[in-house]
């Protein structure tokens, strides 16, 4: 063969050689060493004279065979999600090397991090391999810590939760109004144009007994025992603003169902399965308002109408003292969060089923004394 043909087929062979070796991927391997090593065996030792032997305690990556790094121990060996691993020496002026799985023999990343794993009589690989995820940055060396990084987030942002990493988000503020208007009740807000969820301060003399100033938020129109009956046209009107059924309200002077107003009504039900209350009252009775004003009562006090009245009301029905520039009347002496009053047609029938005198009721749907059903009453 003529020598430059030998020439041409040698280079032919040694380019196939590295194309091989790039085509299988198995470039890199791993070996422990703790040991001294010099003279020849020593091929990554300072080519210096003298200087021809080393103590090596750590991990010796090999390419082809042949010694590439040295990385003495301590290390870190990091393994990212993009199937490379980082070797990073914890000592001054590190030696760091990052090598791709398809660069080694290994099917798996955590095969190929398990032969990377060095003990020898320094601590070897620190804490063995590491998943570190998109948002951590830093190398785990003194000055650059590993850490969440930034990623965008500023003094607003909060650490958010994305279902597989931490992120940063905003935190929604809210303007504050601080110009609040001042109400003593739910009620008095809701009357003066507030809706549920909107927010206000208390007043001195609130309904709530508490600090003037203080910030409250409207939930309902505010029925319970301890807050005034309040003035609607109808049950409908007094459901919307929060009254639930079986609790009371008071009739307006322009209530749908055609009676004077002042007169007190029940979100009517017959359907409540909960407890029945029945109890006694000691409202005083008179023949009108003006009779009830002139014998002592206030504006917003009850009565129970007397017989010969002049409503044309049977004995016994509650009214408050009212007139049309009056919203509110005291709360009811019969109340508990979860009972109401019985429904009767008539004096009669509450007595048949055992009401005695003084015992309270509501007029039920079918009533026969013509009063819109619900309307409160005693028996007498």
């Amino acid at each position: 063969m003529l020598p430059n043909m030998k020439f041409v087929f040698l280079a032919f062979i040694l380019c196939l050689s590295a194309i091989q070796n790039f085509v299988s991927g198995q470039t890199f391997s791993f070996e422990c060493l703790c040991d001294h090593v010099s003279n020849d065996t020593c091929d990554i030792c300072p080519k210096v004279a003298g200087l021809q032997s080393r103590s090596f305690h750590g991990l010796l990556i090999r390419r082809n065979g042949t010694p590439y790094k040295w990385i003495d121990e301590p290390y870190t060996v990091k393994k990212f999600s993009n199937g490379t691993i980082e070797f990073l020496e914890l000592l001054p002026n590190p030696d760091k090397v990052t090598i791709a799985r398809f660069q080694t023999a290994f099917s798996t990343m955590q095969g190929f991090a398990d032969s990377t794993n060095c003990s020898c009589n320094l601590g070897g690989a620190m804490g063995g391999a590491i998943e570190v995820d998109t948002p951590m940055v830093g190398d785990g060396t003194i000055g650059n810590p590993i850490k969440i990084g930034q990623f965008g987030a500023d003094t607003t942002s909060f650490l958010n939760w994305k279902g597989d990493k931490w992120m940063p988000g905003k935190v929604q503020f809210s303007d504050i109004d601080l110009m609040l208007p001042y109400f003593i009740s739910d009620s008095a807000a809701l009357a003066n144009g507030l809706s549920v969820g909107d927010a206000y301060l208390l007043d001195c003399d609130n309904s709530y007994t508490l600090p003037a100033g203080m910030l409250k938020i409207v939930k309902i129109c505010g029925w319970n025992c301890s807050l005034l009956l309040m003035v609607y046209d109808s049950d409908i009107i007094a459901s919307s603003q929060g009254i639930p059924e079986g609790r009371e309200y008071i009739l307006s002077n322009e209530n749908i169902y055609g009676v004077l107003y002042g007169y007190i009504k029940s979100i009517a039900t017959d359907r409540l399965d909960n407890d029945t209350l029945i109890c006694n009252t000691s409202l005083l009775y008179f023949v009108s308002d003006s009779a009830a004003l002139a014998n002592g009562l206030n504006f917003g006090d009850k009565y129970l109408l007397e017989i010969g009245n002049m409503y044309g009301a049977p004995k016994g029905c509650e009214r408050a003292l009212l007139n049309s520039g009056i919203g509110t009347a005291t709360s009811s002496e019969c109340c508990q969060t979860d009972a109401t009053l019985p429904y009767f047609r008539n004096n009669a029938h509450a007595i048949s089923v055992g009401l005695i005198s003084g015992n309270q009721y509501y007029l039920s749907d079918d009533n026969t004394v013509g009063m819109p059903y619900g309307t409160k009453t005693t028996v007498y």
